[in-house]
Order: C-alpha cells, then sequence, then structure tokens
C-alpha cells in the first residue's frame, strides 16, 4: 500500500511498526516514521479562521503548531478530555501537526498478513482515512492514513494561518 508521499505503507521485513492510540472505545494505528514525539496535553489557545475539527494551538519547542481534535475529524462522541488523553506530534508534508487522542498505548509491529480493507460501510466523508484494519490480541486497529487527514486545500490554508 502505498501513501499520497508515495512511501510504501506496509513495506518491513517484520511488519508495519506503529503507535497504538484509542479514540472514545476505538482503537487505531499511526506509522512510527510518521510520530516525531508524544506530549501531555497542555492548555491550547483559539486561532480565528481554523476549521472546527482543531482543537487549537500549542507552542512547541518555540513552533506554533495546529492540534486537530481526530474525534471531531472522524465524527466520534465528543466528550470531556480524558485524563490519559496525548497530543501526537506527526510530521505532515511540510509541517508538524498536533493529533489530540484519548490514550496512547503501545508501539507495536503488525503483521502484514493480518492487514484487510477497511469496512465497505464507513461513510465516503472518512473512508480516505484509513489504510485498513488488523486484528490484534481480540482487538481490532484501525489503520489511519495520516497524509488524508489535511486535504492539499486545508493545509495551505493551515499554513497561512500559523
Amino acid at each position: 500500500m502505498v501513501n499520497d508521499s508515495g512511501d510504501d505503507l506496509l513495506s518491513s521485513t517484520y511488519g508495519l511498526r506503529g503507535v497504538r492510540f484509542r479514540l472514545c472505545d476505538d482503537w487505531f494505528f499511526v506509522d512510527l516514521l510518521r510520530v516525531r514525539e508524544i506530549v501531555r496535553p497542555t492548555e491550547l489557545r483559539s486561532i480565528d479562521g481554523i476549521p472546527p475539527f482543531f482543537a487549537g494551538a500549542m507552542t512547541y519547542r518555540g513552533e506554533e503548531l495546529l492540534v486537530l481534535d481526530l474525534r471531531e475529524r472522524l465524527n466520534l462522541p465528543g466528550g470531556r478530555r480524558e485524563p490519559d488523553a496525548r497530543i501526537m506530534l506527526l510530521t505532515m508534508p511540510g509541517k508538524l501537526l498536533g493529533v489530540l487522542v484519548d490514550e496512547v498505548s503501545e508501539l507495536l509491529t503488525l503483521d502484514l498478513d493480518t492487514i484487510r480493507p477497511p469496512p465497505s460501510q464507513l461513510s465516503s466523508r472518512i473512508a480516505p482515512f484509513f489504510i485498513g484494519v488488523a486484528d490484534l490480541r481480540e482487538r481490532t486497529v484501525t489503520l489511519l492514513n495520516i497524509d488524508r487527514l489535511l486535504s492539499a486545500e486545508e493545509l495551505s490554508h493551515l499554513h497561512r494561518l500559523v
């Protein structure tokens, strides 16, 4: 499987290495090579003109970063921030992006043979956000395609804001 940058997401002799995290009651997985750091949430500042699926902005080592509320982006039920919430700092094309999640669980390697296509009943609006699903220790994890979380137009707009 190839992402928008032309990288082979599922290429590894041993499988796909990544970070497992939770939103609501669902478990997700993101490619480890795209995770720069995982930090505790800080006070987020609001910025005029950002889409509603952003939680706000934060300062990270002197750099202003936007923080995406992944629950909101994926149309999952909202709610108060959980005590185990974290912000994953993900590398996007030309930008570092914070992504707010309920919990980060572990680093793991998925066996490539366990990955299957995402469910066909996903809404067409969110289906592009997912690469596939895999069963892991009696739980299903959904592989997130972070290159598709923001459109080129949205990325361009955000570059102008921050």
